[in-house]
């Protein structure tokens, strides 16, 4: 159900991925979902805006070279297309809550920590749940792909007041090439 490889990205991505996100800047007020009432700080690269139930096909000129060539390597042996790509930014003080990303079992989430650095007492684990339970928790270690079903219920859970630095995911949404968008 959840994949997980860790290493996926190099130290050298992580950084110019860092790079990348200042450049482009964050904004504050995004939210998982439209139901949700918590916010976190959000970097769009491409696809549909927050809360539509549109599908797009995002094109290699629409995404930064970087994230393009990630998106490759993860899409290498699959018959998916990229519906939309971000990064998510946590805090000290900005709940997740719990939530799944599509409605439609054959869509994916996938997922990289993108942190050059991150210590186990700084918390900011994605807690994963069935039947209203925890079945999984993942700390966002530097590099470290997960991989899972948009229908599976998932939580970013807040970083320890210890934490001094943006808790940063790079997320990845898509469909199978056989669904259309609408």
């Amino acid at each position: 159900m959840i994949s997980m490889i860790d290493n996926f990205l190099s130290m050298k991505e992580l950084e110019n991925l860092e790079k990348l996100c200042n450049e482009k800047g964050y904004t504050y007020g995004w939210k998982a979902n439209v139901d949700v009432a918590s916010f976190h700080w959000n970097i769009r690269f491409g696809g549909s805006g927050a809360y539509t139930k549109t599908d797009v096909t995002v094109e290699k000129e629409d995404v930064p070279e970087l994230i393009w060539k990630i998106w490759t390597r993860i899409n290498r042996n699959s018959d998916h297309r990229l519906i939309r790509a971000y990064v998510n930014g946590y805090t000290f003080g900005t709940e997740g809550s719990i939530h799944v990303d599509s409605e439609h079992p054959e869509y994916k989430t996938h997922m990289m920590y993108i942190n050059t650095e991150w210590k186990p007492e700084w918390a900011g684990e994605t807690v994963f749940f069935v039947d209203n339970e925890i079945f999984r928790s993942i700390l966002p270690k530097p590099g470290r792909f997960i991989d899972f079903p948009g229908t599976l219920p998932h939580d970013a859970r807040s970083v320890s007041r210890l934490c001094g630095i943006l808790r940063r995911v790079l997320v990845f949404k898509s469909m199978p090439m056989s669904i259309p968008c609408n």
